[in-house]
């Protein structure tokens, strides 16, 4: 099972932020022709949103809704560690044996 850490929500807001960021600026720019402004909005924007972003995301992994448990089990691979001893107690019988 895996959870979304902390720096992973972070590094989600700020991605998803810059290509906001960039489209609002963009697009104010493109309706008023105004480049400072474009500029302020974008600014102002990006500040507010990360936060709503980031609490946003950190509410809605607490929720339980619409997850599913995972159920965990193990896996026992006897065979390869059997075969793996084998070959290192021969590798040795012949390091022994080469040696005398």
């Amino acid at each position: 099972m895996q959870y979304s850490t902390r720096k992973r929500t972070l590094l989600k807001t700020i991605s998803w932020r810059t290509v906001a960021t960039l489209t609002t600026t963009v697009l104010v720019y493109i309706f008023t022709g105004a480049f400072a402004l474009a500029v302020t909005i974008g600014g102002l924007e990006v500040i507010a949103k990360m936060i709503f972003y980031f609490v946003h995301e950190r509410v809605w992994d607490k929720i339980r809704y619409g997850r599913k448990e995972i159920p965990s089990f193990v896996v026992w691979i006897t065979a390869f560690l059997h075969r793996e001893s084998e070959k290192s107690r021969t590798a040795s019988m012949n390091v022994s044996v080469n040696e005398n």
